[in-house]
């Protein structure tokens, strides 16, 4: 568990980040960082604010199509999923935005 400070921190840029990716929607740098930092701050969270945080990052980007982008070079750019699962058809947790590695680990 983070210090409350910095998780404090990392919570304000997420959300920073979710609301520049929504104003910029076609920048794949921003939106893997967005993925990144949705990760951290939800991951790192106890589990109720985990789940607080998870909801307030998905309000935010309500506005985004749910979509699979393919980042030139980079990560599979999935936002908005309602239902992911891996190849042997296992669910697979949600978040609004992820960056999921072309070997299909989460990242």
């Amino acid at each position: 568990m983070l210090p409350d400070a910095l998780s404090d921190q990392l919570w304000e840029l997420a959300q920073a980040a979710t609301a520049a990716r929504v104003q910029l929607p076609n920048v794949p740098g921003l939106t893997e960082a967005t993925a990144a930092l949705q990760d951290l701050t939800i991951t790192l969270a106890d589990a109720p604010t985990a789940g607080d945080r998870l909801r307030v990052l998905a309000g935010l980007q309500t506005s985004l199509e749910p979509s699979i982008e393919v980042a030139s070079r980079g990560p599979y750019l999935v936002t908005n999923a309602s239902r992911l699962v891996d190849w042997l058809g296992q669910q697979l947790p949600l978040q609004p935005q992820m960056a999921l590695c072309r070997c299909g680990n989460h990242r």
